[in-house]
C-alpha cells in the first residue's frame, strides 16, 4: 500500500522544517518507507511512502502504476501539464 506525502517548502520558517520532519517521523516509526519516488501533483511536491516492511517496489514501477492512474482519470491535457516525476 502506497500513499502520498506532502514535501512543505521551507522557505525561511524554520517551523515548517521541523513539523515536516516530525510528520515524516511519524510515518517512519509506524512502518513506512521512502520509495525513492517523488513526483510533483497539480505543483505539489510528494514523496511516496509505502506501509509495511517492502518498499512497495522499483521507483520506475511504482511511477508507472502512479502514471497510469493519473492518465485513466485526467484528461490528457491537464494530466501532461500537472503530473511529473521529480
Amino acid at each position: 500500500m502506497g500513499f502520498e506525502y506532502r514535501i512543505i517548502s521551507f522557505g525561511d520558517v524554520i517551523c515548517n522544517w521541523i513539523v515536516q520532519t516530525m510528520r515524516l517521523g511519524f510515518y517512519v516509526r509506524n512502518g513506512c518507507i521512502d520509495t525513492g519516488l517523488h513526483v510533483r501533483c497539480f505543483g505539489v511536491p510528494f514523496i511516496i511512502l509505502s506501509l509495511g516492511k517492502e518498499n512497495g517496489g522499483e521507483p520506475d514501477s511504482l511511477w508507472n502504476l502512479y502514471n497510469s492512474y493519473y492518465k485513466a482519470v485526467l484528461p490528457k491535457e491537464m494530466y501532461e501539464k500537472n503530473i511529473e516525476r521529480i
